[in-house]
């Protein structure tokens, strides 16, 4: 574990060999905003703040995450083509691969996204299986994605908020495939060192928490496949959220955000299922609420992925349609996401624009803040 007793950072000027008689201006906090300015001293690590220094928030933030193999880094060469989308969102997604190619020109994207005042969301592991199964695990793994995000600052681009996916998951026994066998504990604490070890080098970044919800027990029901998928050995997500939630705290840090990842055929019980009872029959979608009550009973904003596995993996207009289906039915269910992230990691959308055309990711996505912006 990492023992994180004071720690000052700097935000305007490095100061090794300089003495406070040098009127160099201190951020206490090290939230980015100098302690005379700073109207909230003792923001914690990780907090995205305001020019005031104050914790902002995230409430009503539409985030868009296009798939890999549509053209996602051209589309910024012709961003008249999506204009409109571009200025309605919040929040703009890469996988951190996306910037890892130090032979990429990032400079047209970070224009983009800079002067349409659009955040910029990495989504990586956090806790990696190849980041070493012991003590070490934590920093090595976050050492590996500070590297990967490296060309997309060097080019002068910035990262405002990181997205572990699934990280426990990813270590704790009976997790994925070569998870390094750890214990809950062992894996909230290395959850911890990560997030330490990442505020380290980019204490502006805002770490979130993204769940691959159907593969967990919760709140006394299986995981959507079963025993095939019980992540954990069949531990309940209540408790690992809990253990993780306590231990962040304790450590000082701040989670800034959670994401819930649960495809439309998993939240509406149409999915295929090994189980040996009818999946339909469970609330599935009231599986999902009260996940979204219990991240937001500890003040965190609880963000939704919403998206189709069938859509994306069979055609456009599938993927359109299911994933307008799941907003509308979510918010009747009485769903209230602070972050509402249209994301795809699978073949389909196949075009991210024009975005007048039926069924691109753009379409998609200004029909989405249509719908989801009507009860705000």
């Amino acid at each position: 574990m990492i023992l994180l007793v004071s720690i000052l950072y700097y935000s305007q000027y490095k100061i090794s060999n300089k003495t406070p008689s040098d009127n160099v201006e201190i951020d206490s906090d090290g939230d980015g905003i100098v302690d005379t300015l700073d109207l909230c001293p003792n923001t914690l690590s990780g907090s995205i703040v305001d020019l005031n220094g104050c914790k902002e928030t995230l409430r009503f933030s539409n985030w868009m995450h296009p798939n890999l193999d549509s053209g996602k880094i051209d589309m910024f060469n012709e961003t008249e083509q999506w204009d409109e989308t571009l200025a309605s969102i919040d929040g703009y997604g890469f996988y951190i691969a996306e910037l890892s190619n130090s032979r990429t020109n990032y400079s047209r994207i970070i224009n983009a996204l800079d002067s349409n005042d659009v955040d910029v969301i990495v989504e990586g592991g956090g806790t990696l299986n190849f980041g070493g199964c012991d003590e070490r695990n934590g920093e090595n793994s976050a050492e590996i994605e500070i590297e990967k995000m490296r060309p997309y600052y060097e080019a002068g681009g910035h990262v405002d908020y990181f997205t572990m996916d699934g990280p426990i998951s990813r270590v704790i026994d009976g997790g994925r495939s070569n998870d390094c066998g750890f214990t809950l504990n062992q894996s909230v604490d290395e959850l911890v060192d990560y997030m330490q070890t990442m505020h380290l080098a980019h204490p502006e970044i805002g770490i979130g928490l993204l769940v691959n919800f159907p593969n967990w027990a919760y709140a006394e029901t299986e995981s959507y496949q079963c025993n095939n998928s019980n992540w954990g050995g069949g531990i309940d997500y209540y408790d690992v959220l809990e253990a993780a939630l306590n231990a962040i705290e304790l450590a000082g840090e701040e989670l800034a955000y959670f994401i819930a990842d649960n495809p439309w055929g998993y939240a509406s019980g149409t999915h295929t299922s090994v189980c040996s009872y009818d999946v339909s029959r469970i609330d599935w979608m009231g599986r999902i609420l009260s996940l979204e009550n219990q991240v937001k009973s500890h003040g965190i904003p609880f963000g939704m992925t919403y998206n189709s596995e069938l859509g994306g993996n069979s055609d456009n207009e599938t993927y359109y349609n299911d994933t307008i289906e799941f907003i509308n039915t979510y918010q009747d269910y009485g769903g209230s996401p602070d972050i509402r992230n249209i994301e795809s990691w699978y073949p389909y959308p196949a075009e991210n624009r024009p975005e007048e055309t039926l069924y691109t990711f753009t379409n998609l996505m200004l029909a989405a803040i249509d719908l989801l912006e009507k009860d705000d």
